[in-house]
């Protein structure tokens, strides 16, 4: 099993699990899909309730909807000794299907379906879904409440928040919230924002083959953002020191639009290797006043474990 980490909600899936799809709605709902090799194996819905019955209203809606597709199942178990304001349903299926389109051959195809309901007293709620096929070694009632168990919602105000899928691992001040992400082979990006302020904040694996660690290695990192350019509008160069510094691209030098519209004229950019793990991280921050600067928090800079 590992940890699986996403906007402060924790929880353990198996070790071939991984995040699919995510998706913020409008009405506050942020939606994750999990997927192992081969199907969906987990959709984790939740809601952090700001207005008044928001919360009462997804708890109706959702209870409905798998009361719906509960109602479909061969048969149905309450699961029980699961962490408290927790309910959940195991449901199982059995399916006719056509096996051999040529002689037109049908065969029952059984598979499993845990649907559960975080309800607490507070704002927030949750729903999980997991699926099991024929074929999948999980059992799905000791799977179901091994994730139940180990889900966890931080819910304090200004401490940060866990974000942990694939191999990258950070604690991001609650105030960020997720602006987009790219995630590729050996490299994947996060970039957040707070109030104008834009955070980039990016992991690459294996850079013990990165001359990062060598006399000048600054100069590899400020080769690969300016080959991105997903810094709109910037040049990154060396500041004299050994570090890294910034410019403005040629007809730019005044003022990017983008930074106008967000009032943030200034850049700090900085990166780390990370030996034990085999990545190194780059951070750019894109910010307003100097005082900006304290909200980059080391922990924000590191593995979630540090």
């Amino acid at each position: 099993m590992r940890q699986l980490g996403w906007d402060g909600v924790v929880f353990e899936v198996p070790d071939n699990w991984e995040l699919a799809r995510y998706h913020y709605a409008f009405s506050g709902v942020v939606r994750l899909v999990i997927e192992d090799e081969y199907a969906v194996r987990m959709e984790a819905e939740w809601l952090e309730a700001r207005k008044e019955g928001q919360a009462q209203r997804f708890t109706e809606h959702t209870t409905q909807s798998l009361a719906a597709l509960i109602k479909k199942a061969d048969s149905q178990v309450v699961l029980d000794g699961l962490p408290s304001a927790w309910r959940a349903v195991h449901c199982h299926f059995s399916e006719i299907i056509p096996v051999r389109r040529r002689d037109r051959t049908l065969g029952v195809v059984a598979h499993d379906l845990v649907t559960a309901i975080y309800a607490p007293r507070d704002t927030f709620r949750c729903v999980i879904r997991l699926h099991f096929m024929p074929g999948d070694k999980e059992p799905p009632v000791e799977l179901a409440r091994r994730v139940l168990t180990s889900f966890a919602w931080n819910a304090t105000p200004g401490e940060k928040k866990l974000w942990q899928v694939f191999d990258l691992s950070y604690r991001i001040d609650a105030s960020f919230q997720l602006e987009s992400t790219t995630f590729g082979i050996g490299s994947k990006l996060l970039v957040f924002r707070r109030d104008g302020r834009r955070l980039y904040l990016w992991t690459l694996s294996c850079a013990d083959r990165l001359p990062v660690n060598e006399p000048g290695g600054s100069e590899w990192v400020i080769g690969y953002l300016n080959g991105l350019r997903r810094v709109t509008g910037i040049v990154f160069r060396p500041d004299g020191a050994g570090g890294i510094g910034w410019k403005r691209r040629g007809l730019l030098a005044l003022v990017h639009r983008d930074e106008l519209a967000r009032w943030c004229f200034r850049y700090t950019v900085d990166y780390r290797v990370l030996e034990e793990r085999n990545q190194l991280m780059i951070r750019v921050f894109n910010y307003r006043h100097e005082a900006d600067l304290d909200w980059l928090a080391p922990a924000s800079f590191g593995p979630a474990a540090e």
